[in-house]
């Protein structure tokens, strides 16, 4: 089983619905060999996060599909089931085996941990002004 990632860029104005057009696939990433649990662009639109049910954030380079960096697994029964983009160039990840992590978008780099006290966070938000 296997997770495959595809998108279009988004020009604004409301969303396709179904009797729209059909909407064309761009890129397909062979992003994971395990469930693809959520996705995030970066506020700028260049990179965009996946996460899966093996542990893993993978970043890539929204244009050129390039994988740019994988996390490191923190636990051997840790999942990543969801991300989201913060200001001032943050990725924050959450899942079950493991703290909520805020790591740099352009290098991987992890910038901090929050201790959660629950069994496992399925998602994850920031306000408009990364304040909450």
């Amino acid at each position: 089983v296997g997770g495959g990632l595809a998108w279009r860029p988004w020009a604004g104005g409301p969303p396709p619905d179904a009797a729209g057009p059909a909407v064309t696939r761009l890129r397909v990433l062979d992003a994971h060999r395990a469930k693809v649990n959520d996705v995030a662009f970066a506020p700028d639109g260049r990179r965009l996060a996946s996460t899966d049910t093996a542990g893993r954030v993978k970043v890539w380079d929204a244009r050129t599909g390039q994988r740019l960096f994988v996390t490191p697994r923190a636990a051997a029964d840790a999942r990543v089931y969801a991300c989201a983009a913060a200001p001032g160039g943050r990725l924050l990840t959450g899942g079950s085996g493991q703290p909520v992590v805020a790591y740099d978008w352009e290098t991987g780099a992890k910038l901090r941990e929050f201790d959660t006290h629950v069994p496992a966070v399925t998602g994850l938000a920031v306000s408009p002004d990364g304040r909450h």
